[in-house]
């Protein structure tokens, strides 16, 4: 979050306003555009706040990753989260109201706007230190995760527009925006929708029409300029078209294309006096630099000053343009400086950024998720390798070593239970360089090591804080360059604070990027608020594909699609089920199991959930009021969003669903009824042969490969049976090699 602060006074005499960036198509270099004159405009004092509206495809921040802590912005919320707030918190909006305009009279509706338009708790400090009171702040389009395209997707612009206030909630964010910065730059979408109007009408002062130098994109940038001519809003809007990528080298299809762009764009700007016309079209044109066409680097450091023909150059007569004369060049950068960080925005090769390999046991996989997040904020490229005790492939993970530039196994008891965990540990120390770290363990949980595990000290993330768990993580495994965020030093400190690299202070970046969305993955040792199950089946084996299938199902198969194990008695739906629950349980606040035989005892079961959840309380006397209060609490995500809801030996569907939830959870049914149709179903069959070998060793001491595969042949790979055998071996004293012979095995 940005630091909280009044706007500065008018340094450079520019009058506070937005400014909107548009294109009728994509690759004209609009984003391009932006960061650039962010960059002067903020080098010559001014606070700056540059907006990634382009909301179908934001890329604004990758012209400003070297300065950001969060340089994906898994955790950076932006434009749509903020509307998406203000909407969810909005009725719809009483009759009188002016619902699709600026002013909404109807006091609930302006006191939501009052509370969720606040730019300041959204956008993100850069790094680095500008002039005066200069600096950027960033406001992402939203946070990057699975569920982003869905939220844009299905959001329902028209409802927000009419229905919700939102022509108010934008008018006031636009005050907000210029109460709080000097220059707003706002990175729009391409084309011509029905939002259009919200980033070239009702946001800015000036709209920079950006255009390439062919026949199309010139017309489009007609029917942008006619639009925004055609669509009053509630002040006027300044037109200023800007042909971009300009290629200098055809310079008689040139030619023919400014005439051609000055003809059809010069009606919209008759603000200006003929001499000055001319002087214009000469000013503002952007030449496109083949250095620049494969990264996103940022003119003042892609170009030494003083270059006239250069793309900086280009940006600063631009951005002289926009403040009418004010602002018209950038102060020289230290030129030693100035590569320096150009190496930052450059692409590593492969050598420079090696893949990090993460493995992991298959138990554990809430930890192989948590850690290959975080390593990934931090800019690393992470595969990751879950392991069990039935994994033989060790040829193949060997070959995968020869691919990577760094292995990290995570020590558990579980992992050292697998056979390829001493594989990996051996192949890897013996193919560690001296002083090369290539081999770098850490430990997530209480095991003993020992030979050869217990020959280097492993990083212990065994620790309740994720903030420091992660900056440990990240100085000790993350990236090796200068940019790996340090640990903490004071945790109550906003982790934007002061712009750190303007005030020589390091901030908190690890508490910034540590903070976690609802479904971004969880610091495994945080346990659910409330946990209702069974205990864990200690002697589970196996299963890895139907709980990899519900893992990919649940997190991403859509907020609520019922996942159904299914399949015929005794073959362990319950078992597979009470896995994902005990596996996956850190990942949720709520975690509630329902005996779901009969529809009166789910009843019962929400009704005791409904009390647990504190939405409602024990004296209510009607059952039924209980049972909707915690379907509700479900739906709305509230006090819990992330909830997860077992279903165990359901019947049909129709006498279930009445207390199916919708909303921001999980649901998981195990049934033998074949009317579950309607969600994803994963078939759960008899153990594989492997499966079945595995289980009989471990539940009887000292039994042999061959014995174990004569006493599983004729029981069918059944788990029940399996499971009925090996409890009666162990209880009744008979011996392996007695029951053979009894058998006639």
């Amino acid at each position: 979050m940005a630091e909280s602060s009044s706007r500065p006074s008018e340094p450079t005499g520019v009058p506070p306003q937005i400014i909107t960036f548009y294109s009728y198509k994509g690759g004209t270099g609009r984003s391009m555009a932006v960061a650039n004159t962010a960059w002067v405009l903020a080098g010559n004092g001014l606070r700056v706040l540059a907006v990634d509206w382009d909301l179908e495809a934001p890329g604004l921040h990758r012209y400003f990753h070297p300065f950001l802590l969060d340089k994906k912005l898994r955790h950076s919320r932006g434009v749509i989260d903020m509307i998406t707030l203000f909407a969810g918190s909005s009725a719809t909006a009483p009759a009188g109201s002016s619902t699709a305009g600026v002013s909404v009279v109807d006091p609930a509706v302006q006191h939501r706007i009052s509370e969720h338009a606040h730019v300041l708790d959204y956008a993100v400090s850069l790094d680095w230190a500008f002039p005066g009171d200069g600096g950027i702040d960033f406001l992402p389009a939203g946070v990057q995760d699975g569920s982003y395209s869905q939220t844009i997707s299905t959001f329902d612009w028209d409802d927000f527009y009419t229905r919700k206030g939102g022509g108010a909630f934008l008018s006031a964010l636009r005050r907000d925006m210029l109460d709080n910065y000097d220059v707003v730059l706002i990175d729009s979408r391409t084309g011509l929708s029905d939002t259009a109007g919200i980033c070239t009408v009702l946001m800015p002062d000036v709209l920079v029409n950006c255009f390439a130098m062919n026949a199309q994109s010139i017309e489009g940038a007609v029917l942008v300029a006619r639009y925004v001519a055609n669509h009053r809003g509630p002040h006027p809007v300044r037109i200023v078209p800007v042909p971009m990528r300009v290629e200098r080298s055809t310079a008689a299809k040139v030619a023919v294309s400014r005439a051609y762009a000055r003809l059809l764009l010069g009606p919209f700007m008759q603000e200006l006096p003929p001499d000055e016309l001319g002087r214009y079209w000469e000013t503002v044109e952007i030449p496109y630099v083949p250095d620049y066409a494969h990264e996103e680097i940022l003119a003042p450091f892609g170009d030494p000053p003083d270059q006239p023909d250069s793309l900086l150059a280009a940006y600063e007569r631009l951005t002289g343009v926009l403040t009418d004369g004010r602002v018209s060049g950038l102060p020289a950068m230290d030129e030693e400086a100035r590569l320096r960080w150009l190496r930052e925005f450059e692409r590593p090769t492969p050598a420079e950024s090696p893949t990090l390999l993460l493995c992991h046991a298959v138990a554990d996989q809430v930890w192989g998720e948590w850690v290959a997040a975080q390593l990934r904020d931090a800019g690393l490229d992470v595969v990751r390798l879950p392991v069990d005790p039935l994994f033989r492939d060790f040829d193949g993970m060997r070959a995968m070593l020869a691919g990577v530039g760094r292995v990290v196994p995570l020590l558990s008891v579980a992992f050292l239970a697998c056979p390829a965990a001493g594989q990996l540990w051996q192949a890897a120390d013996a193919a560690e360089e001296a002083g090369s770290r290539f081999l770098l363990p850490v430990r997530i949980d209480g095991v003993v090591l020992a030979p050869p595990f217990d020959g280097r000290a492993p990083v212990e993330l065994t620790i309740d804080s994720a903030e420091q768990a992660r900056a440990l993580l990240l100085t000790s495994v993350g990236p090796l360059s200068s940019t790996v965020p340090a640990a903490p030093t004071d945790p109550d400190t906003p982790a934007d604070s002061g712009r750190p690299g303007a005030s020589g202070e390091t901030g908190d970046p690890v508490r910034a990027a540590a903070t976690t969305r609802a479904d971004g993955p969880r610091y495994p040792l945080r346990q659910p608020a409330i946990f209702e199950a069974p205990p864990r089946n200690p002697h589970f084996v196996g299963r890895q594909a139907a709980l990899d299938a519900l893992r990919a199902g649940l997190v991403h198969g859509g907020s609520t699609v019922p996942q159904v194990l299914t399949g015929a008695e005794e073959l362990g739906k319950t078992e597979v089920a009470l896995e994902y629950v005990h596996r996956f349980g850190p990942d949720y606040d709520v975690v509630w199991w329902i005996a779901a035989g009969q529809p009166y005892g789910i009843a019962a079961s929400l009704a005791l959930l409904a009390e647990r959840l504190g939405v409602t309380t024990p004296m209510r006397a009607d059952p039924n009021e209980r049972v909707k209060a915690a379907i509700d609490a479900l739906r709305n995500g509230e006090p819990y969003s992330r909830w997860l809801l077992v279903l165990d030996r359901a019947g049909d569907r129709a006498g279930t669903e009445p207390y199916l939830p919708a909303g921001p959870g999980h649901v998981l049914v195990t049934t033998r009824s074949t009317t579950w149709t309607g969600g994803s179903v994963v078939e759960i069959g008899s153990f594989t042969e492997q499966e079945s070998l595995y289980y009989l060793r471990s539940r009887l001491s000292g039994l042999g490969a061959e014995d174990a595969a004569r006493i599983a042949a004729p029981l069918e790979n059944s788990p029940a049976r399996l499971a009925g055998l090996a409890d009666w071996l162990r209880d009744s004293g008979v011996g392996v090699e007695a029951y053979l012979r009894l058998h006639g095995v």
